[in-house]
Order: C-alpha cells, then structure tokens, then sequence
C-alpha cells in the first residue's frame, strides 16, 4: 500500500524530539522516511497510508504537505523544489 500524504517537519541539527516522534508514529501507518533540503535547511519527510494518520501527526507536530514531484532529480535528488 502506497502513501497518499506526506509531510516535511524542519530537521534540527541536534535533538529534534526524535523519540517522541518515533513513540507517538509507533502505532501509525508510516511508511519509510528520508529528507529533503530547501536551499540551506534539511526537513524530515514522513509518509502516511493513511491520510486520518497523517492528520494526527500534523496536529501534533506541524509540518508542510510535501509532494513526491516536488523532490529533485539525479545529483539533486534531496532538493525540495517548493511550487
């Protein structure tokens, strides 16, 4: 079963509250993961299947939709290239 919501949330240097992430999507339908950069700032892409999971996640976190189209190609292939 494939996504159908993504959502970028700012990757910290440090920290990040990965953990409470990770215990708070333990129970959700997410996908894998990766990151994307927009020009000097790296974001954490989360994967849903379930858009009702998803919501959750942005209410919780915050974040911004991302699109698979939006992700670059080639060399290039972690630039996020916002419409």
């Amino acid at each position: 079963m494939g996504c159908t919501k993504w959502y970028c949330r700012h990757a910290p240097a440090r920290g990040g509250g990965y953990q409470e992430i990770h215990e708070f999507c333990g129970p959700l339908a997410l996908q894998p993961r990766h990151a994307v950069r927009d020009g000097g700032e790296w974001f954490n892409v989360y994967c849903f299947v379930d858009p009702a999971d998803a919501e959750k996640f942005r209410q919780r976190f915050g974040g911004e939709m991302f699109s698979p189209d939006q992700r670059g190609k080639g060399s290039n292939w972690a630039r996020w290239n916002k419409a």
